[in-house]
């Protein structure tokens, strides 16, 4: 099954069928070099000295993964990962990975010494998580690592697409007619600037009787907080809209979400105008 085209992101997507390199001189052989531009992503670091929390802007990361040799190597370019301290650049040894049932995923927890130019940083902890889609193609979820035995790095994806199950009850007896399906997609964005989050759903479906041709609905403008691994996202009240016609008929109540960098969104809202509450768990692909 294709997803919405909207749900699909070049820049965070690599071949799950990598093809060879054309030439049989090339010493790297079968690679695909990936790159993840700045502004597609916030640095989230977490200052277990200082017991802070900072969000910085993003940076550019390189990935180039062997399929020959089962490898995959980190380079990262204008990192800032502390106020007082320039941004820095380095690139990591080429480490093995592991081949999953959900896609590729590296973890290296032993410190490495590496080299920023004049100085020297140490990284442990690392962990990288492409998941497989069922489009054929290879997501990018997780970059993660800690620096210096002191700054817990998480990279958050100004893009994030999750799957899973959606259900709904009726408010006031939930017991009543429960619904769920496997159907919907979604996407959750967010504005390190503004702070503020946006949801969108393809195929959304909180009761049978809904059609199935909607569209993409969106939930806009939604305020986020920063957690140690992620953001969680909360509005009162808000006018749902089909791409960018609103419809205040439909009001979405008590929004709450949760996302888990590269992991999981947990979502529940309220619909009076069916009387539903809806509950998404999903993971991210």
């Amino acid at each position: 099954m294709k997803f919405l085209k909207f749900l699909l992101l070049p820049l965070l997507a690599l071949p799950a069928l990598i093809l060879p390199s054309c030439s049989n001189d090339d010493p790297k052989g079968n690679t695909q070099a990936l790159t993840i531009q700045s502004s597609l992503n916030y640095i989230s670091v977490y200052d277990r000295t200082a017991d802070k929390l900072t969000v910085f802007s993003g940076a550019n990361y390189g990935v180039l993964v062997n399929l020959d040799q089962l490898t995959m190597q980190l380079n990262v370019n204008d990192l800032q990962y502390d106020s007082d301290q320039r941004a820095i650049s380095f690139s990591l040894p080429e480490l093995r990975m592991n081949i999953t049932q959900t896609g590729w995923k590296l973890q290296h927890a032993e410190t490495m010494q590496i080299q920023t130019g004049a100085s020297t940083v140490n990284v442990a902890n690392l962990d990288i998580d492409f998941v497989l889609r069922s489009d054929g193609l290879q997501n990018l979820v997780s970059i993660k690592f800690l620096l210096d035995s002191r700054y817990e790095i998480t990279t958050l994806f100004t893009h994030s697409q999750f799957i899973g199950e959606t259900k709904s009850t009726d408010i006031d007896n939930p017991a009543k007619d429960p619904f769920s399906t496997k159907q919907s997609r979604y996407l959750v964005t967010f504005d390190g600037k503004t702070k503020k989050a946006e949801v969108q759903i393809a195929y959304p479906k909180f009761l049978d009787t809904m059609p199935s041709n909607l569209g993409v609905m969106r939930f806009p403008d939604i305020p986020l907080t920063y957690t140690n691994d992620g953001f969680t996202f909360k509005i009162s009240s808000l006018v749902p809209k089909i791409g960018n016609d609103p419809y205040p008929a439909f009001e979405i109540t008590n929004l709450e979400g949760k996302v888990v960098a590269g992991k999981t969104l947990s979502l529940t809202f309220e619909c009076r105008k069916f009387n539903r509450k809806v509950t998404i768990d999903g993971t991210a692909y």
